[in-house]
């Protein structure tokens, strides 16, 4: 039996300051059966640009585009694009434990 593939939601807005500890909190996860989606909200910093660079060597990591304004309309674009059987959120800003995936499954 396969593992589930959990698609990881990030809406970005202006998260340059932000990305190498969203990067490093993705890298350290021990469940790799992940599809990670940025969804850049209208960012003006650059953010878009280095996370492109971000996704372009990594497989199943995606950035797309929102032009409705707002975390939810982001997150819910994310979760259109997604093909996984369970959806995760992430803010830029935030960390995520290494083991997370694994327990909630």
């Amino acid at each position: 039996m396969s593992e589930p593939l959990i698609s990881i939601i990030i809406p970005v807005l202006n998260g340059k300051k932000f990305l190498d500890r969203c990067f490093s909190t993705l890298e350290k996860q021990i469940y790799k059966n992940l599809q990670v989606i940025f969804v850049d909200n209208g960012s003006t910093d650059g953010s878009k640009k280095i996370i492109d660079n971000y996704c372009t060597d990594r497989d199943n990591y995606y950035i797309i585009e929102c032009v409705t304004p707002g975390p939810g309309a982001a997150r819910n674009k994310g979760i259109e694009f997604s093909s996984g059987e369970y959806i995760s959120f992430l803010d830029v800003d935030d960390e995520l434990k290494p083991d997370k995936h694994i327990v909630l499954l």
